[in-house]
């Protein structure tokens, strides 16, 4: 080997024999790189451009690669920027991927995860119509598949997708003291929420109590709010935290489900532990005033018809323990002794 030869009149130097590994400067500040008669790179003050892929290799474990930047402004650095510089950009190119690559039980390289970015609508280059989509796969059940989706979409709607093939992952949010405090799970089309439980519908939330924090679900607006909660004896609790429980019909009706409010009867209730019945219909949010309504004291009623017939039909008392009471009129038994001694007379 002749060692290292200096060509002054083409501004190059070669490392060997053939001359086919070299570095010159051809064309003002740039140098270019030639490794076995192949141009490696070319660098300028600004750029080093890699002609062929650049594998940067270490045997100890640690940083490889670092980016640092001495800036003292505001403005983000370091950065690293990955630009596909197209000349026929198109919908569905995809313009950049990070693969995360091992080695399997039998030696194989594998690519165990890798993020992608892809273009979905390249636009006309006005702006405003250009859409991508990040995607991060992973590994799973043998194959590579996409897990989490970033995409942009038709008038600025885009949508974040987690699972985008349809596969058995479930997606699972865990707090500092349940993990299972939100699940989807894939395989059985299932959502729950604090609650490993199968067998309680597509959507199951679980909790301690029939209301305030321990209830299953909480329901608020401004100032109102209630619970959903069910009780140690299996009891579903409907708690209305500042006003009532109301159900409303196809027809407008809004009911009272809890059998309490006698506000439209000007006597109120007729005794303690009555219950009442209690619709209105109309538009109670926004016109209230013209909503029409009907408010009964059902215990009244009963009450009437047990005078009435005599026949007991409320039944009070105290834990599982009668308290006892009886009907002591019955006006039909007396209107028919009545009649009776009336005839005989």
């Amino acid at each position: 080997m002749a060692g290292i030869q200096i060509d002054g009149v083409n501004n190059k130097i070669d490392f060997d024999d053939d001359a086919d590994t070299s570095i010159s400067s051809a064309t003002d500040d740039t140098l270019v790189f030639e490794i076995a008669g192949t141009n490696a790179h070319s660098m300028t003050s600004s750029l080093v451009d890699f002609n062929t892929p650049v594998s940067i290799s270490m045997t100890a474990a640690g940083d490889t690669l670092t980016l640092k930047s001495t800036d003292a402004g505001a403005e983000a650095g370091p950065q690293l920027v990955m630009h596909r510089e197209s000349g026929s950009p198109a919908d569905n190119d995809v313009i950049g991927r990070i693969r995360f690559e091992g080695e399997d039980d039998a030696s194989n390289k594998t690519v165990y995860a890798q993020l992608t970015s892809q273009i979905i609508d390249a636009g006309d280059g006005s702006g405003g119509s250009e859409d991508s989509t990040f995607q991060l796969e992973v590994f799973n059940n043998g194959a590579l598949r996409r897990i989490f989706d970033i995409s942009g979409g038709t008038s600025g709607q885009g949508e974040i997708v987690f699972n985008q093939p349809n596969q058995d992952m479930n997606f699972v949010v865990e707090s500092s003291s349940n993990s299972d405090a939100l699940v989807v799970d894939a395989g059985n089309d299932r959502v729950h929420m604090f609650n490993t439980d199968g067998d309680r519908g597509k959507l199951c939330v679980e909790g301690g109590g029939t209301a305030g924090a321990s209830a299953a679900y909480g329901i608020k607006r401004g100032s109102l709010s209630g619970t959903i909660g069910i009780s140690s004896t299996g009891d579903v609790t409907i708690v209305a935290d500042d006003n009532e429980v109301r159900a409303q019909d196809s027809a407008g009706n809004s009911t009272i489900i809890s059998p309490h409010n006698f506000e439209m009867i000007p006597d109120g209730a007729s005794e303690e532990l009555a219950w009442a019945y209690y619709s209105r219909r109309g538009d109670g949010e926004g016109d209230y005033d013209n909503t029409k309504y009907v408010n009964v004291d059902m215990a009244k009623v009963v009450r009437s018809l047990e005078n009435l017939t005599g026949e007991k039909f409320i039944y009070t008392g105290i834990g599982n323990t009668d308290d006892g009471s009886t009907v002591t009129q019955n006006k039909l038994k007396q209107l028919e002794d009545r009649i009776a001694a009336l005839e005989g007379n």
